[in-house]
């Protein structure tokens, strides 16, 4: 059996710390590697809005937010709602589960307004085989009020709904929720 001088066995445990710590510097906290899981709905289904949105997405899976139900409000004084998500033991809302890189979802939050106009909420959203995954979705920070959508966000949702494979029932959902904020009959 070998023996060692101590001051080797230091240096070498120096050496091996030193690696360690230059090792983590390169790669980086793991966290800014780790993909985001947003949940998708109303306007952000439509790949073209989510897009120029978030400037890009790595994966799109359909899914729903069960315990919710889509609204379209307002936290601001503006014209028109917007697609909002609020609590409803009963309700659930169709929409599409976003695979993002950290770049991706800081640009998403910019322009979502994070946290002025939304804020970002953490739930879990249900696949088709009933699989659950931890998700972020946005709904309207603050107080929020009743306002009907402009048509061009109803159709953004609509095109999306129809991206993603779903069918009437959704639509019929969402064209339930613009006409409950005011809205026209949507066609």
């Amino acid at each position: 059996m070998l023996k060692m001088p101590p001051e080797k066995i230091l240096f070498f445990a120096l050496v091996a710390v030193s690696l360690a710590f230059v090792a983590f510097l390169h790669f980086g906290n793991s966290y800014e590697n780790k993909p985001l899981f947003v949940f998708a709905y109303g306007g952000n289904l439509d790949k073209a809005t989510f897009i120029s949105r978030a400037g890009g997405f790595e994966n799109a899976a359909p899914a729903r937010l069960d315990g919710y139900r889509l609204v379209f409000q307002t936290n601001k004084n503006t014209e028109f709602g917007v697609a909002n998500v609020v609590k409803d033991a009963g309700g659930s809302v169709p929409g599409v589960i976003y695979t993002l890189n950290m770049e991706q979802g800081r640009a998403l939050d910019k322009s979502m307004g994070v946290p002025y106009f939304y804020g970002k909420i953490s739930t879990k959203a249900t696949l088709p085989d009933g699989t659950q995954m931890d998700v972020e979705t946005y709904a309207l920070a603050g107080e929020a009020f009743f306002a009907p959508p402009s048509r061009p966000t109803v159709e953004a949702a609509a095109k999306g709904l129809a991206q993603a494979g779903y069918g009437s029932v959704e639509a019929d959902s969402l064209a339930k929720a613009a006409a409950e904020a005011g809205a026209a009959k949507v066609g």
